[in-house]
Formats: C-alpha cells, structure tokens, sequence
C-alpha cells in the first residue's frame, strides 16, 4: 500500500490488476484506512461489487482483518496503518477494537453491496420522483410477465379494435416462413418482444418511443417508404418498357446481341415484367461500349448500331445508375420488411406498461433506463 497523507483522500485512486494479484487484499486495505481516517466512517463509506459472492467476501476480510487488530497475532495491515497514521501500536489495536465493536452492533450500516442492490436501495428512497409507489413490487423474471402478455394478445386477436394488429402479426410470420424460420407464432413474438428489456431499446430518447407508439406516424412512415421504393421502381419499369419497344422497333431480340441469350438484355424483358433483380455485370459493362454490343459479322450489325445512337443505350446507362444508386430503395425495402415489427412491439410495449400500473410493479430491466434518464417511469 502506498504511503499518502490524510489529505489525499479526495483523490482518484484507480488499481488496475489481473486475477490473482491480490485485489481483495489491497482493495481491503485501502478500506481499512479509510475506516481509520474518522469516527464511525464505516457510515459514510460506500463499497460495491459486482456478486453476492464478492459482497461476502469483503465484507468478511474487513471484519476478520479488524479481530486480528486486535490481537496479539496481529494483521499484516498493522505496520501499513501505523505508518499511514503515526501511531503505536496499542492505539491502532484500541481503534480497531472500536471500529469493530460499533459495525457489529449496527451492521445495516455496514455498506458493501452489489451494484444493483446499491441502485435498488437508492431508487427506494427516491420513489416518488420516478413516478412509483412505495411499495412497489420489484419483477425479476421479464420472461414470466412476457409470456402472460403475448398469451392475453393472442386471445384478443379476433376482436375488432385488434384489427391492424393482427396484420402486423400476419405479415411478420409470413416473413418468418419465408425465410425457413419456425412457425411457431407465440415463441416467434416472444424472442421479438424481447427486445423491449434490450439496453439499446431502453435508452431510445422520449421523442422516438412516442413516435412508435403514434400509430398514425407510423402509416405516415410506411407511405413514405411506399413512395420511394414504388418510385424506382416505377422508373426501371418504364426504361425497361422503352428499351423493348426500341429493340422491337430495329427488329432485334435479346439473343441477336454479343454472347447471345447471355447478352444481358434480357434484363429489359425483366424489368418491364416487374423483375428487379440486379443484372449481371455484363449488363453494366454495355453501358457506352458499343463494340461490346455486336460482332463483326453479326446480321444484325446495323440494326443494333441504330438502335444504340437511337436511345438503347440511354436505357441500358439509365437502368445501371438506378441500381448503383438503389441505396435509398434498398433502406426502405428493409425497414418496409420489418416495419410490422414495430406494431407489434408497441402493442406489446403498452400492455406491459398496463400491467405495471396495474400491479404497481418495476421491472428489473427497467432500473437500466431509469440510470440514465431523469423522467418519471409514467412519463415513458
């Protein structure tokens, strides 16, 4: 332990050490000293661990190193304390017989806890701020409650007013099917749901959880992503449609091009059809290269240089930009695919609060959000 004057103890002290260092045993000097630096500072001193395991075993190497103090056997803290503090022996015995003495006969104020029974114990005190009662009833077990919540949805699914939810859940285990995932619909929601006690959902600003929770924002949203992926491809459609009817005017089909039915034109055909799957490479590498368009002996050399200068490859350069610059089309296809997903966490997200009101109950991970954010649980 280092040698520093009472004056230091303001300070930072950070200890950086691997497993088997000797943490506890400095960790339980540095807390003996402090217990030495006033009267009856076990009060005022505040120590957490991570486990209940640690809590006991600190707790444990406080009290015992205090006994041996006492004692003729001494601890290997003795000559440290005599030092930091400059006094004889007897003396440190005689305040360590003290210290010890008054921690046994008010243990409660005895503060080495776990960090969540520290928050627990703050959060206690400061109930009416948070917006909960007195006696409120901590929830450990999310997953209990959950399963309660979705089997509750799940009944009331036929009623009228659930309507637009039950197409959320329509359109989620249709997707879950596509993609080779279980049908089961309870389990599929249940994992969903479980992102409400996820930390990135808890730490969502105010403003964002209301705006999930506005159904009419929500639809609002979707028209918008609607907008845009109906937009681009609305225009490939139509520069596929123009293609065709330039390559039908000149008399030409796909296969009359360079490399034949693997020419790449076919991709005109596709996007005239509603396909819009990306075209091969080939396809982008025709945009400005007319003679990767025919061969020199082809038949119909003539017909495709025409159609080219003639608007042909303003389509094939048109269609190539529209699917090198597909991000935006791309973003709101995905969220287009997962948007139900928010309706049906929201529904689920204002059934839990229900319930909490109901039963006057926190849940566990909510102690989470309430670390960082100053609001009343009411208000979120």
């Amino acid at each position: 332990m280092q040698n520093r004057a009472s004056s230091d103890f303001n300070h930072l002290l950070l200890i950086k050490a691997s497993a088997g260092s000797g943490k506890t045993h400095r960790l339980t000097g540095e807390y003996l000293r402090l217990l030495f630096s006033a009267e009856n500072q076990y009060k005022h001193i505040l120590a957490v661990t991570f486990t209940n395991k640690a809590t006991d075993e600190m707790k444990s190497r406080v009290v015992e190193e205090l006994y041996k103090l006492t004692k003729e056997e001494g601890s290997s803290y003795l000559e440290e304390l005599k030092k930091e503090f400059r006094l004889p022996e007897s003396r440190i015995r005689e305040r360590a017989a003290t210290i010890l003495e008054n921690i046994l006969h008010d243990y409660s104020a005895f503060s080495i806890s776990t960090i969540d029974r520290f928050f627990q114990q703050t959060l206690r005190a400061f109930t009416r701020e948070m917006g909960l009662s007195g006696g409120y009833k901590l929830e450990l077990d999310d997953n209990f409650v959950l399963t309660q919540i979705i089997d509750l949805m799940i009944f009331e699914l036929d009623k009228p007013q659930n309507k637009e939810l039950a197409g959320w859940i329509l359109d989620y285990m249709r997707h879950q099917i596509e993609d080779g995932k279980s049908w089961n619909i309870k389990q599929n929601i249940g994992k969903l749901a479980g992102q409400l006690f996820n930390e990135k959902y808890k730490l969502l600003d105010n403003d964002d959880k209301l705006k999930i929770e506005d159904k009419k924002q929500l639809n609002d949203y979707r028209q918008t992503l609607l907008k845009i992926i109906r937009s681009w491809e609305r225009e490939l459609k139509s520069t596929g449609t123009h293609a065709l009817r330039l390559m039908e005017r000149f008399g030409l089909n796909h296969t009359d091009f360079k490399h034949g039915k693997n020419s790449g034109f076919l991709t005109f055909i596709k996007l005239a059809n509603g396909d819009f799957k990306e075209p091969s490479p080939r396809f982008f590498s025709r945009a400005d290269n007319l003679e990767d368009w025919v061969t020199a002996k082809s038949e119909k050399k003539s017909a495709i240089e025409s159609a080219y200068y003639e608007g042909l490859n303003d389509c094939v350069k048109q269609a190539v930009n529209l699917f090198e610059n597909n991000l935006s089309y791309n973003t709101a296809v995905s969220i287009l695919q997962n948007y139900h997903t928010l309706g049906i966490l929201n529904d689920i997200r204002n059934r839990l609060q229900e319930y909490q009101q109901e039963n006057n109950t926190l849940f566990l991970s909510d102690t989470t959000e309430l670390r960082y954010t100053h609001q009343p649980l009411h208000d979120r």
